[in-house]
């Protein structure tokens, strides 16, 4: 994850809906991604506050729900 995060301006997660899962990740993305990026996830269920709670606030504030679609 650090080499494909390291020059990245947007880091999408489509990781399992899963809070532990996403926050053990989110704290890896923020450490790897440079402080510039945008961090979404693609959480259908579970808001971005519940597994952003223990992350910084100027990291926890980068992330966005962004669930990518097929527009077809």
């Amino acid at each position: 994850m650090t080499e494909a995060a390291r020059d990245a301006d947007i880091v999408q997660e489509n990781g399992p809906e899963r809070v532990e899962f996403k926050k053990d990740l989110f704290a890896v993305i923020v450490r790897e991604a440079p402080a510039h990026a945008l961090l979404l996830s693609s959480s259908s269920a579970i808001p971005s506050s519940v597994f952003t709670g223990e992350l910084a606030d100027e990291d926890a504030a980068r992330v966005l729900i962004g669930h990518p679609f097929n527009p077809d």
